[in-house]
């Protein structure tokens, strides 16, 4: 299992990213401005066990690939520093894991919907 994998965080059962706590910690890979680009990326590079999310910044909407939830900004950086090709090209940002979830209910109030 790669690092990023094995450092994750898990909760008891599954939830939504919006549910989880806000102090935690994600790796955010990238940002592209259409959901079809963003699917189109992750099958083309065959990617399995990432996260998405569809954010709000400066009044655009974007769909953003996460490496991982984590439970402390170090954490987060040790699983940032071990990023499988071909995601090794991107430089990962460490958030925190509320000013994601911030910017994905503005994209929920921005879109008038709250799926992804």
């Amino acid at each position: 299992m790669p690092k990023h994998m094995r450092l994750a965080y898990r909760p008891e059962k599954p939830v939504s990213i919006i549910e989880l706590p806000p102090d935690l910690y994600a790796v955010q890979l990238i940002a592209l401005s259409s959901r079809d680009d963003l699917e189109a990326f992750v099958k083309d590079n065959r990617l399995r066990g990432m996260s998405a999310a569809r954010v709000e910044n400066e009044g655009e909407i974007f769909y953003v690939m996460l490496l991982g939830i984590y439970e402390s900004a170090a954490i987060a950086e040790q699983a940032a520093e071990d990023i499988p090709p071909p995601l090794d090209k991107f430089t990962p940002w460490v958030r925190r894991l509320g000013s994601l979830q911030q910017a994905m209910i503005r994209a929920d109030e921005t879109s008038g919907s709250s799926r992804f």
